[in-house]
């Protein structure tokens, strides 16, 4: 299983005992305020039509590494998802983040931070905020630095590993703005999205 899959899969295990409370949005927090003027209008990283993984530090994926960002988005890996595309068609969308798989799996002590907007045809707004904190998981002979969700600001995606946004609302596009650190460092990230 490719690692993205995995920790999709891992992301949304908890998804049938999960609440079935469905959020408005997140509360913001802090500076949320700048990365939502910054991430629901600067130009995204990457546009998709449908489920996707990338991880900058794969060069087979993206070649971006630890320089993501731009003027207007200063630090931020921001990916745009187009919910009006057949994939998306009655299908809630699930988003992760976390650090890419180019990392060493120790020492583990990575944190993350993805926010997630919504788009309704209208207006953008914050619909989770997750904060990612490192977890070491083995699997078998395979020891991995797993982020684990510490947070989130959407109720309704509280005790998964991702944000989900259930096809119900009715949005048209999200947004995910994503940054990860190694001991106050920039690093590369990974961002995963599927549905279900």
């Amino acid at each position: 299983m490719r690692r993205g899959a995995y920790v999709l899969a891992n992301a949304v295990a908890g998804l049938a005992s999960a609440s079935s409370l469905v959020s408005c949005g997140g509360a913001t927090r802090g500076n949320d305020a700048v990365v939502q003027t910054c991430a629901t209008s600067a130009t995204p990283d990457e546009t998709f039509s449908g489920p996707f993984e990338v991880d900058t530090g794969l060069a087979s994926s993206s070649a971006v590494g630890a320089n993501y960002g731009q003027a207007a988005c200063a630090d931020q890996f921001l990916v745009q998802v187009d919910l009006t595309q057949p994939a998306f068609q009655n299908r809630s969308m699930v988003v992760s983040g976390g650090w890419s798989t180019s990392l060493p799996a120790q020492p583990c002590d990575e944190e993350a931070t993805m926010v997630t907007f919504v788009f309704d045809g209208t207006q953008w707004q914050v619909w989770d905020e997750v904060q990612y904190t490192s977890q070491v998981l083995t699997e078998g002979q395979t020891t991995l630095c797993h982020a684990a969700a510490s947070s989130h600001t959407d109720l309704g995606s509280t005790g998964l590993g991702a944000t989900m946004v259930p096809a119900s609302r009715g949005f048209r596009k999200v947004r995910v703005a994503l940054k990860a650190l190694e001991r106050g460092n920039k690093v590369p990230v990974l961002v995963v999205v599927g549905t279900t």
